[in-house]
């Protein structure tokens, strides 16, 4: 998903930060790994994780939901 890998790029997170913020932000437990899944299109992203993303950066849902 290059919309999430963009954005995590323009903000000048490392995955590893990412998830850190998140999983304390909203109390859920995201992998580096399945970060890394969803920018490379391995995996996608449940509704519930899109939900979190799009909060996060500010953004529609839509934007992480193929």
């Amino acid at each position: 998903m290059k919309a999430l890998e963009e954005l995590r790029e323009e903000n000048g997170l490392s995955l590893s930060k990412l998830t850190t913020i998140l999983n304390k932000r909203y109390t859920c437990d995201i992998k580096i790994c399945q970060v890394w899944e969803w920018e490379n299109d391995h995996t996608k992203v449940s509704n519930e994780e899109a939900q979190i993303l799009a909060d996060y950066f500010q953004v529609s849902k839509d934007k992480f939901i193929k």
